[in-house]
């Protein structure tokens, strides 16, 4: 963990569920629905005589608790993220959560009010340990501390794991083979240098390797990787067909042997378009060459490979107070890559029938 993962993800916590007052929020809720649970025609106080409306202060809440968009950080800093919260209650999870809860107490207000007040504690201690973080790290000058990523530069996380993990030297030799033709065949495309790119650091656990490279170097990596993560989601769903018509056994396997076909032809004509089109985009005159055209094939088939099997890329920034356009265009582009990756994962427990 780096100084500026924890703090990128403490000021994450802090626009997303201090400022807007999420807990806060909370107690307007329980407050109406446990005072409707007290009303009474005949209470003195007009405040108590009927029940009162919870709409507002559902939608104020369930609207906040959307916004939060955890994909918005590296894989690191996700990972920082769930030693503070069950990050379920986040999001679109954490929104469901919600509403399940209220379907569950429907005719129960009290269990109600029960159960959002146990989801609020786990916000009320993010709210207070970040709190605590902020204060720590706010006299911190996290550029000046962690100087690894040069001007012009990001930093491109390569992460092993699921059936992409590394488990032998054998492994580790074939993904840097691998790895080593992907750069060079992105810089080739992209006219940078490949011996740009400098490895900064390994860390073990799920093997993550940082590579600095050029903005526009990580671009086009992430940019490819867009696309093929868009391919293994549509890849999946065909999976998932397939795997419904064969647990209906029937007597004709043709059908099933078909699919099998198509799934292999949908694989190796929509690489052969992903390639074009990275290279249209990254090279809008045209002028690549055979060899460029052909390393970037091959690379692109690597990296479908890699992150088919549950591989990922991310990225991450210097802690600048003006970020240029080319770091704001990254942001962009891996930010969608964590969000096809959240669904990817979501078609993959379909596809196994882990739901």
């Amino acid at each position: 963990m780096r100084i500026s993962e924890l703090k990128r993800t403490a000021q994450f916590v802090q626009d997303t569920v201090i400022a807007p007052k999420i807990p806060a929020l909370f107690n307007d809720l329980i407050s109406v629905i446990g005072r409707n649970a007290q009303a009474n025609p005949q209470h003195p106080q007009p405040q108590l005589r009927q029940q009162q409306p919870i709409t507002e202060q559902k939608s104020a809440l369930i609207n906040a608790i959307k916004a939060i968009r955890p994909e918005r950080l590296t894989l690191n800093e996700r990972h920082l993220l769930k030693t503070f919260i069950d990050t379920d209650l986040l999001a679109d999870t954490g929104v469901e959560k919600i509403n399940q809860l209220f379907a569950e107490h429907n005719l129960d207000p009290m269990g109600a009010v029960n159960a959002l007040n146990v989801i609020k504690s786990n916000y009320d201690r993010l709210a207070s340990t970040v709190t605590d973080i902020l204060k720590v790290l706010d006299p911190i000058d996290v550029p000046q501390i962690e100087n690894d990523i040069e001007e012009g530069h990001a930093i491109l996380q390569i992460t092993f794991k699921e059936r992409a993990s590394i488990n032998s030297v054998a492994e580790w030799k074939a993904y840097t083979n691998e790895w080593w033709n992907i750069i060079r065949s992105f810089g080739l495309l992209t006219d940078t240098n490949a011996d740009q790119a400098k490895i900064l650091s390994i860390q073990q656990g799920s093997i993550v390797i940082e590579i600095s490279a050029l903005y526009l170097l990580i671009k086009a990596i992430g940019s490819a990787s867009n696309k093929i993560l868009d391919l293994i989601e549509r890849l999946y769903e065909l999976r998932k067909a397939s795997r419904e018509i064969k647990q209906l056994d029937l007597t004709n396997k043709q059908i099933e042997k078909d699919l099998d076909k198509e799934a292999d032809t949908f694989i190796e004509n929509n690489l052969s378009q992903i390639a074009q089109q990275v290279i249209a985009e990254i090279n809008k005159a045209k002028t690549t060459d055979g060899e460029t055209n052909k390393a970037l094939q091959i690379s692109i088939k690597d990296l479908f490979q890699f992150l088919d099997k549950g591989g990922t890329v991310d990225c991450r920034f210097r802690l600048t107070g003006q970020q240029p356009p080319e770091a704001k265009e990254l942001q962009a582009v891996y930010a969608k890559i964590r969000q096809l990756e959240a669904h990817v994962h979501e078609l993959k427990l379909l596809t196994a029938g882990k739901t």
